[in-house]
């Protein structure tokens, strides 16, 4: 709800339409990520936790 209400709020001051979407959380070895990744037209974000 508080990112809807933000990106609401953002729209209204530019007088612009947004359209967002929530993220697609994937785990695997990293061979099949980029596999999935090339194969897509989707934005893809690695995030390396250690």
């Amino acid at each position: 709800m508080v990112l809807n209400t933000v990106m609401a709020t953002m729209s209204n001051a530019m007088t612009k339409s947004l359209e967002y979407a929530v993220p697609k959380y994937l785990e695997n070895t990293l061979d099949h990520l980029l596999d999935n990744m090339i194969s897509s037209s989707a934005h893809t974000i690695f995030l390396e936790t250690v």
